[in-house]
């Protein structure tokens, strides 16, 4: 294994892209990790948003409920539109029923 991290190292410009990009925002254990556990895989890569949606929807509801928040100013806040933010309000009332 060290001697496949070492020929990655010293020649790191030679990884094509996209894949080229992955090793500069992770390293090479982590890199080694994704390929392991979805290699040969399709894989969609969500935008931030989508992948933390769950998140954002639960500080605009703090926002809104707590804070008194309006719809404009948590769209702007948290990047999304109005009608996702009110989206996520009325999800967040729909499970609470």
């Amino acid at each position: 294994m060290d001697y496949i991290k070492n020929a990655v190292e010293q020649h790191k410009n030679l990884i094509q892209p996209p894949f080229d990009t992955l090793y500069q925002i992770t390293n090479y254990e982590s890199l080694d990790l994704l390929f392991n556990e979805f290699g040969g895989a399709m894989l969609y890569i969500p935008r931030t948003n989508r992948a933390i949606r769950e998140c954002i929807a639960a500080q605009v509801n703090l926002d809104f409920y707590i804070e008194g928040s309006n719809l404009k100013e948590l769209s702007k806040r948290y990047q999304v539109s109005v009608r996702t933010v009110r989206e996520m309000l009325d999800n967040t009332r729909l499970n609470m029923l």
